[in-house]
């Protein structure tokens, strides 16, 4: 049977969307039945998706890493779904999220460099979602890979030291250290505040809605906030492994 990628996506998004991200805690059981009973008056689920950015898979302590710390994660992961086999398709921000907007490896999406945005006629789960009725909003970070959705910003003013950046900080010194900002001011917990606010406009719309959640850290520039700066020993922490044989796979 033929079926065109809008129709797939028509068919499997409930499924997908509903095991994708955090927030969507549903056992596979219930999930199938809300899927079959599409059309049927089932009130249709609300999304929440939080997206960190260069996070390594392995770094969560349900991951069993030896020395991170994720409690919080770790409950999410054992009351929902954790892909422990599932990998990122690009080594490169937005290409990667690209593939995680539309499902589609780079070479299909044509999305290969931090430089591009997506062909116009690539198809979203936000677009998919907007179409079906729901809300779609962003909040957070997205590098403009953000199809579909209704983007607001928070400003990371205070959070990071002048001339720090998320970029050649080698160049300027300014690696990592403590960042000038309280914890409950620094630039991630003020993504956090706004997201938890935008889901409190939601409640009385009366419309479904998906909130794309895009926390910054831990991407440079590595900064974090006390008492965060202090909680791991330097000295603990092994460097990955790696091997130059690992860019051919």
């Amino acid at each position: 049977m033929d079926i065109s990628r809008r129709g797939f996506l028509k068919a499997g998004v409930g499924a997908g969307l509903a095991a994708m991200r955090l927030g969507m805690l549903a056992s596979a059981e219930e999930v199938e039945k809300r899927v079959v009973a599409e059309g049927s008056g089932v009130r249709r689920r609300n999304l929440l998706f939080i997206m960190s950015d260069q996070h390594r898979g392995d770094a969560l302590s349900c991951e069993k890493h030896p020395v991170v710390r994720t409690p919080m994660l770790d409950r999410l992961a054992g009351e929902g779904v954790r892909f422990s086999h599932t990998y990122c398709q690009s080594p490169l921000c937005v290409p990667s999220r690209a593939c995680s907007m539309t499902g589609r490896y780079v070479h299909l999406n044509r999305c290969y460099s931090n430089a591009c945005r997506l062909p116009e006629e690539e198809y979203t789960w936000a677009e998919f979602l907007r179409d079906e009725g729901y809300t779609t909003v962003s909040v957070g970070k997205t590098h403009g890979i953000d199809d579909g959705l209704e983007v607001t910003h928070q400003s990371n003013a205070g959070s990071y030291p002048s001339g720090a950046s998320a970029y050649n900080n080698k160049r300027t010194g300014l690696v990592y250290g403590t960042s000038p900002a309280a914890a409950d001011d620094f630039y991630d917990a003020r993504i956090a505040d706004a997201a938890i606010e935008q889901m409190k406009r939601f409640k009385g719309e009366g419309k479904p809605w998906a909130l794309f959640v895009g926390i910054f850290s831990p991407h440079p520039p590595l900064w974090p906030p006390k008492p965060y700066d202090t909680m791991y020993d330097p000295d603990e922490m092994a460097v990955p492994l790696f091997e130059l044989s690992d860019l051919d796979t």
